[in-house]
């Protein structure tokens, strides 16, 4: 009977692959300079797996406190790294509980089995089974992430064939197929399980490294079509998915509201609370705005204290329901630190595939106009092509002929 004993040529590019790992997961963390969380997990995660690859060519040169029990545990951390690691990249608290609670079993078990009643079979046998619990928690806390895309998918299959391995692991040892009492047999399954380990776990940095990426090109896509300070559309993004809302009406005649927003007198908010007060004043209209709308309606800013709103499949009386919503909120808000303030609100309707959307928006204008000269604090709304006027508005739809040559 021939004891398995590792070769260099083998351990060798092993090693290599996780710190060449462990080099790409530090560019790519000063890439993102802290935007995404949960590399330093994987990073220390790819530390360890090195770590065990060196204990692992060593052993025979080690004593048994190490080349067991620090394998052993070395093997565990990089499973729990990543499982916390995923966590973190999901903005979820780690799970401190579980990792604590399998890794202190399973050092005892370790201590117990090397020290005591020595047994390498129950060692190697915890390890498997305590990284397939990782595995397992790890690919649970991925069904909640928002996105499913190319890496996700290999992320999931990576683990899935880990915990398959592991299962066919720990059957061997039931079975008793290739262990002695304290040592592994070189058969041909412990070199297929070492070099299908290491792909399968370099696959995993591999996916997380994917994921960061499209999170980060997410972001950055966000970033260019947001304005900063209140998280809404901007301007040119804003009127470009108008066109498209436009182009849907033309399809399929569904009514679709513009809503346009002003807050009242916020000079005089600015002039007399100062300019951080009136910022929060505009967060706090976002912020009602955002509680009322659907998840599918848009909002965006025009500029300064200017607010534009869409309302896909919304007829006028229902527009009138949301934006009388969004103005009592806001005439009735308690948030700290800020003055009471209002807002005028002008809307209109079209179910008319024909409008073109400088009129549209010209119409609202001109039930915003209304609106104001009402007093303020006022919602007025229209049907494009039955009730509305187009006599006022004019100069605020020439002000946006610029925006909407870029959204067409």
């Amino acid at each position: 009977m021939t004891l398995f004993t590792p070769s260099p040529v083998v351990l060798t590019p092993i090693a290599a692959w996780y710190g060449l790992m462990l080099i790409v997961l530090r560019l790519t963390q000063r890439r993102v300079a802290g935007t995404v969380q949960g590399i330093n997990y994987f990073m220390a995660a790819e530390f360890f797996l090195v770590a065990v690859v060196l204990t692992v060519g060593l052993r025979r040169h080690l004593p048994d406190y190490y080349s067991i029990i620090s394998t052993n545990i070395c093997w565990l951390l990089p499973q729990a790294f990543i499982h916390n690691g995923m966590r973190a990249f999901a903005q979820r608290p780690g799970n401190y509980w579980l990792t604590i609670g399998v890794l202190l079993l399973a050092t005892i078990g370790y201590s117990w089995f090397t020290f005591i009643d020595q047994n390498y079979v129950i060692c190697v046998f915890t390890t498997a089974i305590c990284n397939t619990i990782f595995f397992v928690a790890t690919i649970a806390d991925m069904r909640k992430l928002p996105t499913n895309g190319q890496a996700e998918k290999l992320m999931r299959l990576a683990l899935i064939f880990l915990i398959i391995f592991n299962t066919i692991r720990v059957s061997t040892i039931i079975i008793g197929f290739v262990y002695t009492n304290t040592e592994i047999i070189d058969q041909m399954s412990q070199r297929a399980y070492m070099g299908t380990n290491a792909i399968l776990n370099f696959s995993v940095s591999i996916a997380f490294t994917m994921m960061v990426n499209s999170k980060l090109e997410a972001r950055l896509a966000y970033l260019g079509t947001r304005d900063r300070q209140t998280g809404a559309y901007g301007r040119v993004a804003f009127f470009e998915l108008m066109a498209t809302e436009l182009k849907r009406v033309q399809r399929k005649a569904a009514p679709l509201t513009f809503v346009m927003v002003d807050l009242d007198k916020f000079k005089t908010i600015n002039d007399t609370w100062g300019h951080p007060v009136g910022d929060k004043v505009i967060a706090d209209f976002v912020a009602n705005a955002m509680s009322t709308l659907r998840s599918y309606d848009l909002l965006g800013r025009y500029g300064g204290d200017e607010f534009v709103i869409l309302l896909p499949n919304t007829t006028k009386d229902d527009a009138m329901v949301v934006a009388e919503r969004i103005r009592v909120r806001c005439a009735s808000s308690t948030t700290e630190g800020i003055p009471p303030y209002s807002i005028s609100v002008g809307l209109c309707c079209t179910s008319d595939g024909n409008v073109s959307m400088e009129d549209f928006i010209n119409a609202a204008d001109a039930s915003l106009y209304r609106a104001k000269e009402a007093g303020r604090n006022h919602v007025d709304g229209c049907d494009y092509g039955k009730d509305h006027r187009n006599d006022d508005g004019k100069a605020a739809a020439n002000v946006m002929k610029e925006d909407l040559a870029i959204a067409h």
